[in-house]
């Protein structure tokens, strides 16, 4: 009787801390059910590296390529609710895990806060658009570049919050000619590998999106720099895969490539 009596509490105790590390991520919300579905996959994101992973069902599959990012799928539509316990440095992540169709993409965990900005809230403007501002007050957090004839594009801030993902990008003009932009686009592009036996190909696939919000000027005059942000809705593709981004010029042949990796997205300071 003391046995069970012992077992019994100790179980209790597991199933407490548990709840306790799905409570404690960043965004300070509680998951009590991963939702995922088999079009596109979830992503679980750690501060620790993952050390152990288990499904109660073999209706989802998981892997953690990277060791602080958990991949999880659901193997059919007819996946039926089941448990997922996740061990993450020293701590436990105990909940749900159920199929559907339109499934949140990212469940971020990570304890990280950024610092803050102090700032006038207009509270007749939505809460994305205020954000975009905030953004371009804080200091540099990501670094990649692209050049062409004297034209420089520099990714400054990368953030995800639960709705959206932040870009701020400074475009600097070197040439003596004016940078008229035209328009920007976004596309993100899946990477598949398909293995032959001559030469490995790449088959990609090209999901076009468009910003839930922006702040940019369109035109850059000679020896000077603008800064473009904007808030892109949330999107789940492939760990190989990269967020396009394209500066085109009005009439001219400057128009400028960037690629960002979705792993990098994925790793993002939670804004």
């Amino acid at each position: 009787m003391r046995q069970r009596l012992a077992l019994a509490l100790l179980l209790l105790n597991f199933h407490i801390y548990g709840q306790c590390a799905i409570g404690q991520h960043s965004v300070g919300q509680k998951y009590d059910t991963i939702y995922v579905s088999t079009e596109s996959t979830t992503y679980l994101i750690f501060d620790e590296p993952i050390s152990l992973v288990n499904l109660g069902s073999k209706e989802y599959e998981a892997k953690a390529d990277d060791p602080h990012i958990l991949f999880i799928r659901a193997r059919t539509t007819l996946a039926k609710r089941s448990t997922i316990v996740v061990t993450h440095g020293d701590e436990i992540l105990i909940a749900y895990v159920a199929f559907k169709m339109n499934s949140q993409a990212f469940y971020d965990f990570r304890k990280k806060q950024l610092p803050k900005v102090e700032i006038v809230e207009n509270t007749e403007q939505k809460p994305i658009e205020n954000k975009l501002k905030r953004i371009a007050r804080l200091p540099r957090n990501v670094k990649i570049e692209a050049k062409k004839q004297q034209i420089e594009l520099n990714l400054l801030n990368l953030y995800n919050d639960n709705e959206a993902t932040f870009l701020r990008f400074s475009l600097h003009n070197q040439s003596s000619i004016i940078y008229d932009l035209d328009y920007v686009s976004f596309a993100y592009i899946e990477k598949r590998k398909r293995t032959t036996k001559r030469s490995n190909t790449l088959n990609g696939g090209l999901q076009e999106v468009e910003p839930l919000t922006k702040v940019e000027k369109l035109l850059t005059e000679s020896g000077k720099s603008n800064e473009y942000l904007y808030a892109l809705p949330l999107y789940s593709t492939t760990e190989d895969g990269f967020l396009q981004v394209i500066f085109r010029e009005k009439a001219g042949l400057r128009s400028i490539i960037i690629e960002i990796p979705f792993k990098k997205i994925l790793r993002a300071e939670l804004f």
